[in-house]
């Protein structure tokens, strides 16, 4: 019957066991499925823009519907994205930035050729304080205009360049380099500044213009990293473990059946009463010499 016992207590922690790892070995498929070949992908909608003139140093354009750009950089945009939403260590495998070039341009503000690149913010900046002298209000650029090397990057990637194509038109600009930034440390936003000493000027429609559609807008599209689940490792062998030890507390209660064969001397004892059965068949003859001795008597 402990035999039975012990067989039932292995197989129970055995389907306990394994009970314990089926969410484990679940996990893993799903978690592989939801990343995907094709990523994520999204649409970020600008959360701040304006632009700083070196013409003007001391007026801010946080209101200004139109972004003014000049290809030499002394008319620049500066531009935030709030993409917090994309999981921190994912890979961006592209983000482009949308600008659209106001159709309406006279020939005063809209000059080709006109070619721009994105360098990335390295400090807070105010939309509505933001001028070509200062970052925010009593806190200037390191250089105006933001050119200090504590003011953006001083750098950009050689392939990340966009160029205005006509009035009405939609600029494309890819920005993959700095949205990784973002992604892995700070997100200060963006500069867009001229790719040479060129001539050409222009307009982009900013966050304030009325047709939504027509404003700033970011898309990107990244990857997460695939969980390795070397989780499903550990949660075996904390099974192997638990199971390993119960067959020693099994053993255990061998010794306490050997107490059914110390019962046996239970009849033994019964035995012992028998001789007081013979006692008493002695006590039955000495009543007979007395009835013996009574007829001499009488006479």
């Amino acid at each position: 019957m402990m035999r039975e016992t012990r067989t039932q207590l292995t197989w129970l922690l055995t389907v306990m066991c394994l009970t314990a790892s089926l969410p484990v070995l679940r996990a893993a498929p799903e978690a592989a499925a939801g990343t995907g070949a094709a990523g994520n992908s999204h649409r970020f909608e600008v959360s701040a823009d304006t632009y700083i003139d070196a013409y003007n140093p001391n007026i801010s354009y946080g209101s200004a519907t139109w972004l003014m750009f000049r290809a030499d950089s002394r008319l620049v945009p500066l531009l935030r994205f709030d993409v917090s939403t994309i999981p921190s260590g994912s890979y961006v495998t592209a983000a482009v930035l949308h600008l659209y070039v106001p159709a309406e341009q006279s020939s005063d503000t809209y000059r080709e050729p006109c070619r721009l690149a994105a360098y990335c913010v390295s400090r807070d900046w105010v939309t509505g304080e933001a001028t070509w002298v200062r970052a925010a209000a009593g806190v200037p650029w390191q250089s105006a205009g933001c050119n200090g090397t504590s003011d953006r990057c001083q750098e950009h990637n050689a392939n990340e360049i966009g160029e205005t194509t006509g009035l009405g038109q939609r600029v494309d600009i890819p920005v993959t380099t700095i949205v990784q930034r973002w992604v892995s440390g700070n997100n200060h936003g963006l500069v867009l500044r001229g790719y040479s000493e060129e001539w050409g000027r222009t307009a982009f429609y900013s966050s304030r213009f009325v047709n939504r559609d027509l404003r700033p807008w970011l898309e990107v599209q990244w990857t997460v990293p695939t969980p390795t689940h070397t989780h499903t490792a550990t949660s075996t062998a904390t099974c192997t473990p638990t199971a390993s030890p119960t067959p020693t507390p099994t053993e255990t209660p061998t010794p306490t059946q050997t107490v059914p064969p110390s019962a046996t001397p239970s009849p033994t004892a019964t035995r012992t009463q028998t001789p007081t059965v013979t006692s008493t068949r002695t006590a039955s003859p000495t009543i007979t010499p007395f009835r013996l001795y009574l007829p001499i008597l009488t006479r």
